[in-house]
């Protein structure tokens, strides 16, 4: 007779044993679609500043609202076709944002070949094929984004031998990463059991949110290191439900590539130890126990070395402290830090949208006021499109109240197994990233310390409290299912509608 289990470590009737190749298809499916985009419609982008592939894009996303919206009119929608074209009109804003974004525009620090600036790091990289001489500016960072972008400016300049074609090559990478982040997300929802209504209304905010779309355009290691957080959440819901060494060892690279893409990706660590831990407790008395451990120790064996090994290194030649942030100056116009704790941190002057809807690093002191103007429009203004960008920042404020509103519905009301298991997991997410957000500003208070690119993984914890808010009124409260959902449903259409149009725009 076999032993019986707790019902907390079960597989979860969703989850499905899935091979190493089904796992790994939609990715290279992914792959593939973007190589194909890029060689398609690069020559269309150059072409009247992006307008005509802008055009492009609109008239797409107009033809796949139009299917959907047919496919609803003669009751033929399913989940999977919905789901579908969803991402696929993310898949569109990402990647046509990357081609008609020129590699030099709206980026950061990318500086120019010999500045120590992200670009030449990837050049160093390429020309070298080792590592930069130093630590200054830029060069603090872990290599392994640069390793992968100075592989693909190589194969750039195989095809065409110029260093402005292999720099917008680059941006594949970051693309790639954002579209990639898209499935990743879709599988956390579902391992987290939300409804099918539920994983496409948070799916829906993650494949229009802003964020997402411009960093998918950056040179920098941002986007790859959010994309390696988002495996690092999957892989641990996974694990414990099956704890199994396929399972911990994913994870444990997950965390080692992303540390060495960015070092901030550690803060995922104390919120692994804090699964593993309960997941010891609760075998305590389980045979299994020591393979439990072996597992851990087999975690920190792999991901120890993989994420670490830089910054020992930047510690042994440079003295460069575990954890170091590249340090700015007082004196520059940046520097926020002359204004009171309570203007930046205990209040939020929402009157000053009234003025301007877009972020300014030389003048914006508050915190939450600029994380919600750069969670749309990063560190960029564009004067013309102020009327569009105000309209979408109110959308904004009303979706990120739904957010908070959820999370607090969800904690109070959350009972089931997997709904607490949720609720906490992706809570203690939220807080992390917050509260080392919040640290971060003190430490460092400069405007471009707020930006919302160190945060954006609460997009998918916020729609997350979302889906789980609406599986659960659906359970209890069902009269109150209809108005809730409406008012959901139209909140997140008119953000991915103000989305749409503004990155269409621009």
């Amino acid at each position: 007779m076999k032993r019986k289990t707790s019902n907390d470590f079960k597989i979860a009737p969703s989850i499905k044993q899935e091979t190493i190749k089904n796992q790994l298809l939609p990715y290279l499916l992914c792959a593939i679609a973007i190589l194909v985009f890029y060689s398609l419609f690069y020559e269309m982008a150059l072409v009247q500043d992006g307008l005509q592939l802008e055009r492009l894009m609109i008239n797409s996303i107009i033809v796949l609202v139009a299917v959907l919206l047919l496919l609803i009119l003669f009751k033929r929608i399913t989940f999977f076709n919905a789901l579908v074209i969803i991402i696929v009109i993310g898949f569109i804003m990402r990647v046509g944002y990357m081609l008609y974004t020129p590699y030099d525009v709206r980026q950061h620090d990318i500086g120019v070949i010999g500045s120590a600036g992200h670009l030449d790091y990837i050049y160093t990289i390429f020309n070298t094929g080792s590592l930069p001489k130093s630590n200054a500016e830029q060069f603090y960072h872990p290599p392994f984004y640069y390793y992968l972008s100075a592989a693909v400016f190589k194969v750039a300049t195989l095809f065409y031998n110029n260093n402005d074609f292999a720099f917008n090559a680059v941006r594949l990478i970051p693309c790639f990463a954002s579209c990639a982040t898209m499935i990743v997300s879709y599988k956390i929802f579902k391992n987290i059991k939300l409804s099918k209504p539920a994983i496409l209304l948070a799916m829906t905010i993650v494949c229009m949110h802003p964020s997402f779309i411009y960093l998918g355009g950056s040179i920098n290691n941002d986007m790859l290191s959010i994309f390696f957080i988002t495996v690092t959440i999957l892989y641990t819901i996974k694990w414990y439900f099956d704890q199994s060494y396929k399972n911990i060892i994913i994870l444990a690279v997950a965390l080692g590539l992303g540390m060495m893409t960015k070092l901030s990706v550690v803060m995922m660590a104390p919120i692994i130890a804090a699964v593993f831990l309960y997941v010891l407790i609760k075998n305590r008395k389980d045979r299994r126990l020591g393979d439990y451990v072996y597992q851990i120790l087999a975690f920190g064996a792999i991901s120890v070395p993989l994420g670490m090994w830089y910054s020992i290194r930047n510690l042994i030649l440079y003295n460069q402290e575990l954890g170091y942030v590249l340090k700015l100056s007082k004196y520059l116009n940046i520097y926020c830090g002359d204004y009171t704790i309570a203007q930046r941190f205990l209040t939020i002057p929402l009157q000053n949208l009234a003025s301007s809807a877009f972020p300014d690093v030389i003048s914006d002191y508050n915190v939450y006021l600029y994380t919600i103007k750069s969670s749309l429009f990063g560190e960029w203004s564009y004067n013309e499109l102020e009327t569009q960008a105000k309209l979408f920042a109110i959308v904004n404020i009303i979706l990120i109240l739904i957010s908070l509103i959820s999370m607090i519905y969800v904690f109070i009301n959350a009972k089931n197994s997997i709904n607490k298991l949720a609720k906490w997991f992706m809570a203690l997410i939220w807080l992390v990233q917050i509260g080392a957000y919040i640290k971060f500003n003190i430490d460092y208070p400069f405007g471009c310390t707020m930006d919302f690119r160190y945060i954006v993984i609460t997009v998918i914890t916020g729609a997350g409290f979302i889906g789980l808010a609406y599986d659960i009124i659906k359970q209890k409260h069902n009269y109150l299912v209809k108005p809730v959902l409406f008012i959901m449903v139209l909140t997140v259409l008119l953000f991915s509608i103000c989305s749409v149009w503004f990155y269409t725009s621009i």
